[in-house]
């Protein structure tokens, strides 16, 4: 348990807020239907969801999706802004393409 609590503060503790997020988009379709939003674990950052593989599976189903996979970590949590970038920064512009 010691152990996991030192790579969690350390991996917090590099950590800033940015506003707005970073993030990766990409659509699977030119009609697309369904939002997917990817949120990194402690260890990982957005690149991770396209460099790991996860993006081209879903490009590789049926599925009409917008991927995106956001930067938004523990520091957002602490400093109370997670549920704002969330929807500020990918929540409404989707609904702003009709997603």
């Amino acid at each position: 348990i010691l152990v996991g609590l030192f790579y969690l503060l350390a991996a917090y503790s590099h950590q800033q807020t940015t506003d707005p997020l970073e993030l990766l988009w990409e659509k699977t379709a030119k009609n697309n239907e369904i939002l997917v939003i990817f949120l990194p674990d402690v260890r990982d950052d957005k690149e991770d969801f396209l460099n790991k593989g996860t993006f081209g599976l879903l490009r590789e189903t049926d599925l009409r999706t917008v991927l995106v996979a956001a930067d938004l970590h523990l520091a957002f949590l602490q400093a109370g802004t997670m549920i704002d970038r969330l929807n500020k920064d990918i929540i409404a512009p989707a609904h702003e393409q009709g997603l």
